[in-house]
């Protein structure tokens, strides 16, 4: 079976006057110029859909390169070749019988996957829980911490007026989404180009762990807004890759049912 692409896999140089762009644009790139007909909608919703082969071959075998995984390259471009055009993929002449088989039961048995992706995407809907229970605990322990730092009017013996007690409470209790939309999503990108999405999953809930114990630990409300503000931080980059990830893990038959385990974990954090 010859998965080869032509010219040895090289691949295509750019065209005279043609720009070089830096690796990171390379995606954009490709989508600006194949959509410049005004077929951005197919391009969406199949990206290799106006790839030719050899050039689809060729990024194979660029990827497996690149990550070392050249031992199963075959199989990656069975891959490439079955999403290029998923309604023809039982006449691809690459396929085996075995990989036909396969690829029916996909579709009479949409559940019928490794208990590994169920497991990933139940361990990924946890990190939800992290936001469902600060929304609820937050809510009891409000009334104990506005006690314990006299955030209260002068009229119930405090130290602020009526005003100060209701903008320092909103302060408090808002701070973690205060910082989910001034710096944590801001972050998402970033964090997810140079860490990856299970990088960014795990500093994230680093940071959520530490701010709990430091909210735990506060001894003003200053340090508390500071503790609460930190966990934001987590939350938004969080909340913006995880189910993300989940949805590129998931095979497509299953994926929103999969994805919606986000939510259900979040309300049952809540």
């Amino acid at each position: 079976m010859d998965l080869q692409p032509e010219k040895g896999g090289e691949s295509p140089r750019p065209e005279e006057g043609e720009e070089m762009k830096p690796e990171g644009a390379k995606a954009i790139y490709d989508i600006e110029r194949r959509g410049s007909d005004g077929k951005l909608n197919a391009i969406f919703e199949n990206p290799l859909a106006q790839v030719s082969r050899h050039q689809l071959m060729a990024d194979v075998e660029r990827f497996c390169t690149r990550y070392n995984l050249m031992d199963h390259i075959d199989t990656f471009k069975k891959g490439a070749l079955v999403s290029q055009n998923p309604d023809g993929a039982l006449d691809l002449p690459e396929l085996t019988e075995e990989d036909k088989v396969a690829l029916r039961r996909e579709k009479t048995h949409k559940w019928s996957q490794p208990m590994a992706l169920f497991h990933l995407t139940i361990m990924c809907s946890i990190a939800a829980a992290v936001q469902g229970m600060d929304e609820t605990v937050n809510n009891g322990a409000q009334r104990l911490y506005l006690e314990r730092f006299n955030i209260k009017p002068f009229s119930d013996g405090g130290r602020f007026s009526q005003a100060m007690t209701d903008n320092l409470t909103g302060l408090i209790v808002g701070a973690p989404y205060l910082a989910c939309a001034i710096l944590g999503c801001w972050l998402t990108e970033p964090m997810n180009r140079y860490t990856a999405r299970r990088g960014t999953i795990f500093i994230t809930c680093m940071i959520a762990a530490l701010a709990s114990v430091w909210e735990g630990l506060a001894n003003s409300w200053v340090n508390l807004f500071l503790a609460r503000f930190f966990l934001g931080l987590g939350i938004g980059s969080k909340s913006s890759t995880v189910p993300i990830y989940a949805a590129e893990c998931a095979p497509a038959p299953i994926r929103g049912a999969l994805v919606m385990m986000w939510q259900i974990i979040r309300w049952s954090g809540a």
